[in-house]
């Protein structure tokens, strides 16, 4: 259990209060060690609310969201009434749209159709022929170019997704790199590989997502929403610290203290031999899944 003095300390430090001033008052209050319950501890730091956490706290913006919207579903509402040219029918499908981004669109659809002039009159059969013909050798050329477009720019956003995949996987594993693993006799590579599948799984179960933040930099942001901060107890936290608190929880990163991971050794044994009856690829995963919890050590 935390102490009252420490646990002040962190809220005032989290709230961005000025620790350097002198306050006497305040300096006493710090020194209390009185033990404070975790569950309380927990819950003063959870619903302690900076501008930062508020930003990024998911309550918080889908309450705004909603308000902003409904205003904008008022507004479309009222302009439908007030413009008369749509009819019921309209009207009752963009208010049966549950989508407010939807709804705008249908109502400039259905406002740019209503603005539509009428078919020309007192053309003959004949003219309304070639007419209707070049329209639809019209049509049928831009659903080819729009067809050609949309192949042109499918390819295209798959390329860049895959380059900037390639080069988020090669940030992480550089960060990964940069550790000193306990596994001393496993090479760099394969180091990293176990540290990877650990992280990942470990950030998937936290519903955190790891992105490239424009500048080559990494970032931990919600994986249901990559516009928000990925915070604990309301603290935004870097993906390095993570990675050091998950790899150190399973004993993967090199420490004073001798490492050991349960029934699985860490380590394969200078003395065995050169074909050793189960492979070196084996091994590795079965070390990963006693780690990460999927499945039981043998």
């Amino acid at each position: 259990m935390p102490q009252l003095g420490k646990l002040i300390t962190e809220m005032l430090l989290h709230s961005g209060y000025d620790m350097d001033s002198e306050n006497e008052s305040l300096g006493a209050i710090l020194q209390l060690d009185t033990d404070v319950p975790d569950d309380v501890a927990t819950s003063l730091k959870s619903n302690l609310l900076t501008l930062e956490s508020a930003k990024n706290n998911p309550d918080i913006k889908k309450h705004f969201t909603a308000q902003a919207l409904n205003t904008i579903d008022t507004g479309i509402y009222e302009y439908a009434d007030e413009y008369g040219k749509l009819n019921d029918d309209q009207i009752s499908e963009i208010k049966g749209e549950k989508s407010s981004y939807k709804k705008m669109r249908m109502m400039l659809d259905a406002l740019r159709n209503a603005q539509q002039p009428a078919a020309a009159t007192g053309v003959d059969e004949e003219t309304k022929s070639k007419l209707s013909s070049r329209k639809e050798e019209i049509e049928k050329l831009q659903r080819e170019i729009s067809e050609v477009k949309a192949q042109h720019e499918q390819s295209l956003s798959q390329v860049k997704s895959e380059a900037q995949n390639n080069i988020l996987n090669y940030a992480i594993d550089m960060e990964l790199s940069s550790k000193e693993y306990a596994q001393s006799e496993l090479d760099k590579s394969t180091n990293i590989l176990i540290a990877r599948q650990i992280i990942d799984k470990q950030l998937n179960e936290m519903g955190a997502k790891v992105v490239n933040d424009g500048n080559n930099s990494l970032r931990l942001v919600r994986a249901d929403d990559s516009d928000m901060e990925f915070m604990r107890e309301n603290k935004k936290i870097t993906f390095g610290s993570l990675a050091d608190s998950i790899l150190a929880e399973k004993k993967l990163l090199k420490t004073s203290a001798p490492v050991t991971s349960g029934k699985i050794p860490n380590t394969i044994p200078k003395s065995a031999p050169a074909q050793l009856s189960e492979s070196v690829t084996d091994l590795y995963d079965r070390q990963i899944a006693a780690m990460s919890g999927t499945a039981p050590a043998e």
